[in-house]
């Protein structure tokens, strides 16, 4: 049975388009627009698509998996880490929780709908309400590698400065190693 009218997304779709995973709903919005349409014809949505698949699943876990496991490297020797895991041990292990955490958040969205998070978008911008979010996320996550790793382990709330230093530049690893797909997304936005 056809459907009459236009395709209606999920409203995590229409809310995180591009971040959810979805390289067919980002080949459709380009191929619905003026923009994207002069530059992106039926015949390419299949290519776009099947790049923003590999992009998505392959190279951007890619970079933050190299950029955790670089971060822990450098932590182990700073914090005096236990004897026994490996580099790319800790650094797969924050991956995984960064892909727990990650998806904690997106079912909160969900939850959320898209009429807020468009509420929330437009009071606060998304690049205010990504590190409103992601910022406590992240110092929990790196709190728990420090758990993993330290033999000097400091509180949550209240770190010691070797501790503190730790989970900031972790904060700021994983921002940076989101930088890759902000860059992709702006591109299609760009010519979306």
């Amino acid at each position: 049975m056809q459907q009459n009218g236009p395709k209606r997304f999920p409203p995590w779709e229409a809310a995180f388009p591009g971040f959810a995973g979805s390289a067919d709903f980002v080949a459709a919005v380009l191929r619905r627009t003026k923009a994207g349409s002069m530059f992106w014809h039926a015949s390419r949505d299949a290519d776009l698509a099947a790049f923003l698949r590999i992009w998505l699943y392959v190279v951007y876990p890619l970079i933050k998996l190299l950029a955790y496991v670089a971060w822990c490297r450098w932590g182990a020797s700073f914090l005096d880490a236990k004897p026994g895991l490996s580099a790319w041990k800790e650094g797969a292990i924050r991956f995984v929780l960064g892909l727990a955490f990650g998806g904690a958040v997106s079912l909160a969205a969900v939850a959320l709908g898209a009429d807020a998070l468009a509420w929330l978008y437009g009071r606060l911008g998304r690049t205010a309400v990504y590190v409103a979010v992601f910022t406590p996320l992240r110092w929990a996550e790196w709190w728990i590698m420090e758990r993993f790793m330290a033999r000097e382990q400091g509180p949550l709330f209240h770190p010691t400065r070797r501790t503190l230093f730790w989970r900031a530049g972790g904060i700021l690893t994983s921002f940076a190693s989101d930088a890759p797909l902000f860059l992709l997304v702006s591109f299609i936005g760009a010519i979306a």
